[in-house]
């Protein structure tokens, strides 16, 4: 409360978990306003989404998005396990991104990453419902999630704390 921010986000030790608070304006008992964590399946679905959109509009202009390859060459892809929340699947559908499901775990993720980039695909957004993460899922890359959630937060203007 002392920083007036509307977010919180924070990493663990080793980077291979994101948490973010958003300040609610419910009437507190306190005085104090109130924290809303959100869940991870809220934190993936969000980023996935995003980096959806990003990389739609970048290929619809004809742009760069991302690392390497120019926006309108190969396919797209998101990933995520079978503990994790489907509305991913449902917006990746709706715009044209592949999708698919692993196992429980960053091996799974990681090798299903793998597995898509030497067929072609360019890795938009991967996550568990523990935690969010892009690229090829390596554990330290949660804090790539953090960055793109920073950015998003920015865009959109809200004052963010990084913990």
């Amino acid at each position: 409360n002392q920083h007036d921010c509307q977010l919180i986000l924070a990493n663990d030790p080793d980077a291979d978990r994101l948490a973010a608070a958003e300040r609610v304006f419910s009437p507190p008992v306190s005085g104090d306003p109130a924290w809303r964590l959100f869940t991870g399946n809220e934190i993936g679905i969000i980023l996935g989404h995003y980096q959806i959109q990003k990389y739609v509009q970048a290929k619809k202009n004809g742009t760069v998005f991302g690392f390497g390859d120019a926006a309108g060459n190969g396919r797209a892809a998101v990933v995520t396990t079978v503990v994790s929340s489907k509305m991913l699947k449902t917006i990746a559908n709706r715009e044209g991104v592949e999708y698919s499901e692993t196992l429980t775990g960053f091996k799974w993720i990681g090798n299903e990453c793998i597995r898509l980039q030497a067929d072609g695909f360019k890795i938009l957004f991967s996550y568990e419902e523990a935690l969010g993460t892009t690229g090829l899922a390596c554990n330290c890359l949660a804090l790539l999630s953090l960055a793109i959630l920073l950015y998003f937060c920015i865009s959109i203007k809200y004052s963010v704390l990084l913990v």
